[in-house]
């Protein structure tokens, strides 16, 4: 069975080349976008089951990201983990946020605990059954 599809948008190269190679060891479907924009094409060629986004870049931010998914007439239902070196949690858009720079065990059991990597439905003990009005994918 193919794993679940994990879209990283970040504009620093290490970064989203990083958190892809950690995800697709561990079993996981992944692509990068460099930022907003480039990730707004991309869920038009395939919906993730998360989205993992950086807040602060260029062109078109996370937070922008969010607003023009959440305006959609037909929204899309994945989860979005926010993530920031400059901003905090108290300033993240989303209910889940990872502060950069990111530590690999973190990062895999906050991925595993919102989108199983054989794409199972989320464990409905998870507290993020909604991100800040963007849907988790529900199985």
């Amino acid at each position: 069975m193919p794993g679940a599809r994990v879209l990283v948008v970040d504009d620093d190269r290490d970064v989203r080349e990083g958190i892809a190679a950690v995800l697709t060891d561990a079993g996981y479907r992944v692509c990068v976008a460099k930022d907003g924009l480039q990730a707004l094409e991309m869920l038009d060629l395939a919906v993730p089951d998360l989205v993992l986004l950086d807040l602060v870049m260029p062109r078109m931010s996370g937070e922008a990201f969010i607003k023009n998914v959440r305006s959609r007439v037909a929204p899309r239902t994945f989860c979005v983990v926010a993530m920031s070196g400059r901003l905090d949690s108290r300033s993240s858009p989303t209910k889940w946020f990872l502060a950069k720079p990111l530590r690999r065990g973190l990062l895999l059991t906050v991925v595993r605990e919102l989108c199983p990597p054989d794409g199972g439905s989320i464990s409905t003990q998870s507290p993020a059954t909604r991100v800040n009005g963007v849907s988790c994918r529900d199985g």
